[in-house]
């Protein structure tokens, strides 16, 4: 579908803009608030070197027996921003199939069409494009997070 007819992914006279709004900040705050993880991570990363004079001069050295904490350690909560994003979403979804039922009862009315997936399509296909959107952020952040942690550490410092 192209996005010029995302009115048709809401019910008829839904006012998307603001929840379509709500959600891309949250997702960009999440996704922001998950690169906390660097932070962390950067935190055990020192902590497997001492400082060692070598010369007249001072060397970082991995510690001896040093191992940094596990990935989901180091990974914390720093992604339930966007597992709340998906709760969100979910919630949406129900708001959707309520706004049918607001004054006129036009639920009645959209239940008698000859397309009898349209409610469902109307309540459901918005919340789960975001879903899977969410979804794909947080399975490439996971995986971007999951690189650094293998790649940047000393292979002897892996648990």
């Amino acid at each position: 579908m192209k996005w010029e007819k995302r009115n048709e992914w809401f019910p008829p006279g839904y006012e998307y803009d603001r929840e379509f709004r709500m959600i891309v900040v949250w997702l960009i705050a999440s996704i922001l608030y998950s690169l906390r993880y660097l932070a962390c991570y950067y935190e055990e990363y020192h902590g497997l070197f001492i400082n060692v004079k070598v010369d007249g001069g001072i060397q970082r050295v991995v510690h001896v027996g040093a191992k940094i904490a596990p990935f989901r350690d180091i990974l914390g909560y720093h992604l339930y921003g966007l597992v709340i994003a998906i709760i969100f979403l979910l919630v949406f979804a129900a708001l959707h199939y309520c706004y049918y039922f607001q004054d006129s009862r036009s639920i009645f009315l959209v239940r008698r069409l000859p397309d009898r997936w349209y409610v469902m399509r109307t309540c459901i296909v918005a919340p789960a494009v975001g879903i899977l959107v969410t979804l794909l952020c947080m399975g490439s952040l996971w995986l971007i997070y999951y690189g650094v942690y293998i790649l940047v550490t000393p292979k002897e410092c892996l648990p």
